[in-house]
């Protein structure tokens, strides 16, 4: 796994193709394994650790490291007999306006902080009209 000292300190670049590859794989892990959607991963510290793991692998862009998180998390999976389950979000529509919400109001009290936040997780920092 990467240590986040290495991470930190390389400066290593990668292609968009691979990039794309590790935002797919790292949302696959997420629903399978976010503490807010899967509450095992907090009652489990293999499942935390797990959790952990594809958080530096993520913030680390390596695709090796979540590809050989998948494995581990799929065998963890299966050993509390949730393998083959099918991840549910609760509320999902009310959780979705929510957060539409939330970014409505962050776009009307402070627009200077929406486009940090909209460039800092993959946006152009432009709203829907072009401003």
């Amino acid at each position: 796994m990467v240590d986040e000292n290495d991470m930190a300190n390389s400066t290593r670049t990668i292609s968009r193709s691979t990039l794309e590859q590790i935002k797919k794989l790292y949302h696959k892990l997420a629903k399978a394994l976010h503490p807010d959607i899967n509450p095992q991963t907090e009652k489990i510290p293999e499942m935390r650790q797990l959790w952990q793991m594809v958080s530096v692998a993520y913030t680390a862009n390596s695709l090796k490291d979540l590809e050989d998180a998948e494995i581990l998390i799929r065998r963890a999976l299966e050993k509390i007999g949730m393998g083959d389950m099918e991840i549910e979000i609760p509320d999902i529509d009310k959780k979705v306006a929510e957060i539409r919400e939330e970014i409505l109001h962050i776009k009307e009290t402070n627009p200077y902080q929406y486009k940090f936040i909209f460039r800092r997780y993959g946006g152009s920092g432009k709203t829907e009209a072009g401003a």
